[in-house]
Formats: C-alpha cells, sequence, structure tokens
C-alpha cells in the first residue's frame, strides 16, 4: 500500500488547482464519496469552505491532501468498507480525527484508488494539527493495514531496520509522467543500464547504450541519459545505485565529451520534423541540405570570430518572434516548411526559399550587428538577398554579388545601390519604387 500526503491551501488559486485536479476528465471514472462535517454540497466548494475557516487562524496551509493506492494485482481485495477504514486508520495516524474531510475515489486506466482532503483547522476550537513527520505517520499506517489485510508490503525509507540501506526509488512522479506522455517505457531504460553496468570499461558501457538507441550527455550534475523522445535520465536512479557508485566504476565518463542535454532535444526535434514532412517536401530538405544557401556577415579583415554567444544569438530570434532550440552547433530556427541554422558567423537556409524566409535571415543579421551580408548558393536566392536587402531600412549592404545590368534598370535600381564601396550616405539615399 502505497500513501502520500502534502499540505495545500497556502491561496485561493491553490485551492481551485486542487479541486480541478480532484475532478479532472484524464480520470475514467471520479466519485465524491464524502463530504463530513462541510455545509457545502459540492467538493470545489468544500475545499473553499475548509479555507475560508483557516482564515480566522494563522494557518497558512490549511488543506491537508492524502492519497491512498494499492498494486493493480491486489485491487480485488479491496471493497468500499475497507477503503473507508483506511481512510479512518490514516486519519487517527494523523490525528484529525473530527475534523472535516472530503473523500473521492478515482479509476484511472483500471487503478483504482482514493483521495481525501482533511480541514487541518479543529472548527471548534480553530487550532491547526501539526503535519510534521507525516511520511513516517504514512508508512506506519500501511504497514499497519499491509499486515492486517496481507497485502504486498512496499517498503518505504522511514519505516526500515537500522542495517538496511536506504531504497532508491527507479523513477520519480515526474519521470512516470514523462514516460507515459512520451511511450518510452522506464523499464526498457532500466534493463538497458543494467546491461551497460555490467561491462567492464566506459566504452563499453557508452556503446551498449547507444546501440540501443540511447544518447548519453552532459546534465547539472554528471552524465545522464536520453532517450529517443529527449527526456533526460538519471543513471544511478535507473540503476537504483548511489551517485558516488556509478562514478567510482565508471571514471573515465567523467572525462568524455557528450554533447548537452539541449543539443541533443534540438536535434532530436529537428529531425522529428523531417520525418513528418510530406515526401516532396523531405525531397526539397535533402537537397537543400547538399545545395543550401545562406549569407555571412561582410569581413573586411578576412579574420573569422569564434566564441560566439548563442544564447544572445537566440533571444535575438525571439525578437523576430520565432522559438530558437540551441543546439551543439548553433541555433535551429524551424520556420514552417523550412530550418534555418544560425551558427553566429553564417546563417543558412534548408528548404524552399521564400521571400519571408529570406527577410528573417537578414533581420536576424541586423540585429547581430552584421555591417553587411554576403549572400551564398543559388543565383536565385542571391538575387532575392539582394532585393530585400536594398528595402530595409537602412538598406543593408551586400557584398560577393551585383544584380544584373537589366534587372536593376527593370526594377529601377541605380547602380551604386548597395556597393558597399560607396559612403552610406549615398546608399541610404536611394529608395526601391
Amino acid at each position: 500500500m502505497i500513501i502520500k500526503g502534502s499540505s495545500r491551501g497556502q491561496t485561493k488559486a491553490d485551492v481551485i488547482q486542487l479541486s480541478n485536479h480532484l475532478l479532472s476528465s484524464e480520470n475514467e471514472e471520479v466519485n465524491v464519496l464524502q463530504l463530513k462535517g462541510l455545509a457545502s454540497l459540492d467538493l470545489s466548494s468544500a475545499l473553499e469552505e475548509m479555507r475560508a475557516i483557516s482564515l480566522g487562524t494563522k494557518t497558512r496551509k490549511a488543506l491537508y491532501h492524502a492519497s491512498i493506492s494499492v498494486p493493480v494485482e491486489e485491487l480485488h481485495l479491496m471493497n468500499q468498507e475497507r477503503w473507508l477504514e483506511a481512510v479512518n486508520t490514516l486519519e487517527r495516524h494523523l490525528d484529525f480525527e473530527g475534523h472535516q474531510r472530503t473523500i473521492i475515489q478515482h479509476n484511472k486506466k483500471g487503478r483504482i484508488h482514493i483521495h481525501i482532503v482533511w480541514n487541518r483547522v479543529d472548527t471548534v476550537t480553530l487550532k491547526s494539527k501539526k503535519t510534521s513527520w507525516s511520511y513516517k505517520k504514512h508508512e506506519a499506517c500501511s504497514r499497519e493495514l499491509e499486515a492486517k489485510w496481507n497485502l504486498q508490503q512496499v517498503q518505504g525509507v522511514h519505516m526500515r531496520n537500522e542495517n538496511e540501506e536506504r531504497p532508491v526509488a527507479v523513477a520519480t512522479h515526474k519521470d512516470w509522467q514523462a514516460s507515459s506522455r512520451t511511450g518510452v517505457p522506464i523499464k526498457a531504460v532500466c534493463m538497458t543500464l543494467q546491461t551497460a553496468w555490467e561491462q567492464a570499461n566506459a566504452s563499453q558501457f557508452v556503446r551498449i547504450v547507444e546501440d540501443a538507441g540511447y544518447r548519453l550527455a552532459k546534465g547539472k550534475r554528471g552524465v545522464v541519459l536520453v532517450d529517443m523522445e529527449g527526456t533526460p535520465h538519471s543513471i544511478p536512479r535507473r540503476l537504483k545505485v548511489k551517485a558516488k557508485a556509478f562514478k567510482d566504476r565508471f571514471p573515465d565518463l567523467q572525462f568524455m565529451r557528450f554533447p548537452s542535454v539541449g543539443a541533443i532535444q534540438a536535434k532530436l526535434k529537428f529531425t522529428a520534423q523531417e520525418q513528418f514532412c510530406s515526401e516532396q517536401t523531405q525531397e526539397e530538405i535533402i537537397m537543400s541540405t547538399k545545395n543550401f544557401v545562406g549569407i555571412r556577415p561582410k569581413n573586411d579583415n578576412k579574420k573569422k570570430k569564434t566564441g560566439f554567444d548563442w544564447n544572445l544569438l537566440a533571444e535575438h530570434w525571439r525578437q523576430l518572434g520565432f522559438d530558437p532550440q540551441v543546439g551543439n552547433s548553433g541555433i535551429w530556427i524551424d520556420v514552417g516548411d523550412a530550418n534555418i541554422h544560425d551558427t553566429g558567423d553564417e546563417i543558412t537556409l534548408h528548404g524552399p526559399v521564400t521571400k519571408e524566409n529570406v527577410q528573417a535571415m537578414l533581420d536576424a543579421a541586423r540585429l547581430h550587428d552584421w555591417k553587411g551580408v554576403e549572400p551564398f548558393g543559388s543565383e536565385d536566392f542571391k538575387a532575392m538577398v539582394y532585393q530585400l536587402a536594398s528595402k530595409m531600412e537602412p538598406p543593408m549592404p551586400v557584398v560577393g554579388y551585383e544584380l544584373p545590368p537589366h534587372i536593376k534598370k527593370a526594377l529601377g535600381i541605380p547602380d551604386e545601390a548597395n556597393n558597399p564601396d560607396i559612403p552610406n550616405e549615398t546608399t541610404h539615399e536611394w529608395r526601391p519604387n
């Protein structure tokens, strides 16, 4: 039996959030079994009534929300009488007897469990019950009911013998939610890591993990595993070992060069975009990757700048209304049917060439403080860069390309327009028709 609980209700918004969670439609069935000691006739009003009573006290979190569940294979041993007895037993351990309470039963994907919300404030004395050491009380209640009904014992942290090691959960609640959302089972990750754990050295560990389709990355607290959907996993937690034990077994892993978690997630997102493209668009992306087009900054001293602040570059794209992804090799920007790659000293376009995409590249170049641009790629792309750069305010100088004279004449562009050798005052005086 597993019992969880914590104090809630510091604000009205928190009470509303708790009520919405308890009545959520993500459950196949939601039954309010009891409203005890309350004047309200519905759950939302009952929780707000509890909070209103606490306003006459100094209690900051007046509600105590707990849940009781058993493994699916033991649900046949539970009935309504036993669920109610479990609630009363937990109430006794928490010293909430006589307090207002609500009981809600959920059925979520065949997993029946109970939620209880108590008012920590006694409505008669207006004194609040302390909830310190509540986790230990949860486990004491679980052990009592497991022994009484012959249920499978779930080993906890607080109720164990002195010679027993502290148990490590395979995954947190957040991890299980991510697994449910992405479809990548945590058990499969654990099995792969267990196989890799049995290897003799770090190189073999990396090979086993990558052969299974996972990637290793640099996390905030060391090396982590990233699954196919971009979800990071703590390796020691999945192995149920301490972090020090993992580092001692594979010390070389800490010195290997791995990409960051964000870089892998950005690459996975870009790959997913390619997979969901139509067959024709996919072919265009492949062709544009081989023969991509782009712009470089006008560079007078021919010395390539290094050490770009990619977070600053990403902020420039956000100012333009895009959602940039910081990867291992620069910034990736999704522009619908194409992708833009910005490395600071080069902005390339992978996909169909449109005015909107080219204009976005030029706008980003201006925010990057480029004094001019040099287009490369197809002639059509260069011509579009030249025309759009000429219409910017002020015009963006273009080097390394000139429109043919007959096209300039048709567009009404003077010969000196966008020529970086002409003073800026002269260049800025020209405006297209």
